[in-house]
């Protein structure tokens, strides 16, 4: 059976605070979306131009737009691996999806499927937390806009760290106390990434667009370590962001290196 038929899709959802408009500038203009999504790229909002996304270091992915509807769904396909020319039988569909949401701002969805190995889904699951963190930065009007970013090397397996995630009693024991309401997972993605919801006040939000959103994602490194990402966004306040920040850096992240430590074999 062809692997582009049975593997998951990679999905993701994202509040920015700028305009739909102002997104759409982003995704779909050369100059600004190599400003966030490589370092050069050449696209057009005309269905069947082939246009391509550079990366330092790493070559030129050929792409084959698809589908526009400015200003509301963008779509293109390209391949997984730097190329001349794109093969469309190899290559994966990329679909962005716009709404404006009633708190200003606008609710972003990536979709990205075809996948024929698990490697290159891996590597785009978590290179695209990267992305849109550093596509929020390039829109953000105000310092909240940007959400909290980090990035942790862990001295543990993926396997070990994802079970801090996964088992409810170990969650309790690092993610504790956090301010704001209980989680609400919005998606799993077993091993590699997951995503919950919570609002930054104990109140429950009147929108739930006012809701944070915290993502993780894990990817495996050399010596049984793991790479750990988080991507906070969605804060209304500059004191929402630096009350979560602060709870990360001084609370969550040291509970979870003292979990990981204490469950490693003696």
């Amino acid at each position: 059976m062809n692997p582009s038929l049975t593997m998951p899709a990679i999905e993701r959802s994202l509040v920015l605070r700028a305009s739909p408009e102002r997104v759409w500038a982003a995704l779909t203009q050369s100059d600004e979306l190599s400003q966030w999504l490589g370092q050069g790229a050449d696209v057009r909002l005309e269905v069947g131009y082939d246009g391509w996304i550079e990366w330092d270091g790493h070559g030129r992915y050929p792409l084959r737009v698809v589908e526009v509807a400015a200003p509301s769904r963008f779509a293109w396909r390209w391949m997984n691996k730097p190329a001349e020319v794109i093969d469309p039988d190899r290559a994966t569909l990329v679909e962005w999806d716009l709404e404006p949401i009633p708190s200003g701002g606008t609710r972003l969805r990536l979709r990205e499927s075809g996948f024929d190995s698990a490697d290159g889904r891996a590597g785009n699951a978590m290179g695209w937390l990267s992305e849109l963190g550093d596509l929020l930065e390039y829109v953000a009007e105000q310092p909240r806009d940007v959400g909290v970013r980090r990035t942790w090397q862990v001295a543990a397996p993926s396997d070990r760290v994802w079970s801090a995630f996964s088992d409810p009693v170990g969650l309790a024991t690092w993610w504790r106390d956090a301010p704001g309401s209980e989680l609400r997972v919005e998606s799993v993605e077993t091993g590699t990434y997951v995503a919950w919801l919570w609002a930054p006040t104990t109140d429950a939000p009147a929108d739930p667009s006012d809701e944070v959103s915290v993502e993780w994602a894990l990817e495996d490194e050399d010596g049984g370590t793991t790479k750990l990402r988080l991507l906070m966004t969605g804060f209304v306040t500059g004191e929402a962001l630096r009350e979560a920040a602060a709870y990360v850096d001084d609370v969550a992240w040291p509970g979870l290196e003292r979990l990981l430590a204490g469950s490693q074999p003696g």
